[in-house]
């Protein structure tokens, strides 16, 4: 099952998590102060810089044989990968 989510950078302390296909947009639903990797955090290298409002990454979550979830991220304008099933955090 695939499901499609959208990450607003624009926004403190706010994830899109339900998307709006007709509207090609998603709802932003407050974090509730969970951290998945706060101690060895993963960041984007953005070059040029993001233009703001225009999506920049893809990303595809998936959780690997070993119970991690994994983060890979298409940069959508160099049309290319930037990280490949990079490990967040292990599950239990």
């Amino acid at each position: 099952m695939t499901a499609r989510i959208g990450v607003d950078f624009d926004t403190a302390d706010t994830v899109v998590a339900r998307w709006d296909e007709a509207a090609g947009r998603g709802e932003p639903v407050p974090l509730d102060g969970i951290w998945l990797n706060e101690d060895t955090p993963t960041f984007l290298d953005v070059d040029p810089p993001a233009a703001a409002g225009v999506a920049r990454f893809s990303l595809d979550f998936r959780i690997d044989a070993q119970k991690r979830l994994t983060v890979s991220a298409f940069d959508i304008e160099r049309r290319i990968w930037v990280l490949d099933r990079q490990p967040v955090v292990r599950l239990a």
